[in-house]
């Protein structure tokens, strides 16, 4: 992906009163040290007092490790959609396919093929959208067991510590063109937790 895929999404949370900006980071030919240490510098050109982080996928891995190497940030709050803090076992399996590797590049230093329990702080509020639409190409190399976006289950992306957690009925690329999604992050944003019913709520563990 390049970035142009958040168009709407950034429009989206814009309606709802925010200043928008992205940053764009190469998930392949970079390590993530490399995009959490551009990133921190793209925060820092920002100059504001406040700054929330909305990540995708791979993105809320920077976004983590980003506040474990600078933890002094401007205040705000952070969510992540459909991203995989518990590991992938989507990607275990490519990296065990020839070509594999090279189409995740290194990204596999995120953490992708690890299987571990993530821990949040609480430093500020984390909120967690997850898909439960399972539909992808994806499924012609590996069915995902329980609910599943069709790239990311969504057991692997709880991360203890978060504020709130919310299941929607989206795919893992279809979450950042739902207007839902939007509203929810705006939402999350503002107050601290998502506006639909949801399967769980407070400090989750």
């Amino acid at each position: 992906m390049n970035g142009l895929e958040l168009a709407f999404l950034r429009w989206r949370v814009k309606q709802n009163g925010f200043v928008t900006t992205q940053f764009n980071y190469h998930s392949v030919t970079h390590s993530i040290e490399a995009n959490v240490t551009k990133l921190a510098a793209f925060v820092h050109e920002l100059d504001s007092s406040s700054v929330h982080f909305v990540a995708h996928s791979l993105g809320g891995l920077v976004v983590l490790r980003l506040f474990e190497e600078f933890p002094d940030l401007p205040h705000g709050r952070i969510v992540l959609l459909g991203s995989p803090v518990r590991g992938s076992k989507v990607a275990r399996i490519l990296t065990g396919i020839k070509g594999g590797t090279y189409l995740l590049g290194k990204s596999v230093e995120a953490g992708l093929v690890q299987d571990r329990d993530p821990y949040w702080d609480g430093r500020r509020d984390l909120g967690v959208i997850a898909g439960t639409l399972g539909l992808s190409v994806v499924r012609l190399l590996h069915r995902l067991e329980g609910p599943n976006d069709g790239t990311i289950a969504v057991e692997e992306t709880r991360i203890d510590g978060m504020k709130d957690f919310l299941t929607l009925n989206v795919t893992h690329t279809t979450m950042v063109f739902s207007p839902q999604v939007a509203n929810e992050i705006a939402h999350f944003l503002d107050y601290g937790h998502f506006s639909t019913a949801r399967q769980t709520s407070g400090s989750v563990s």
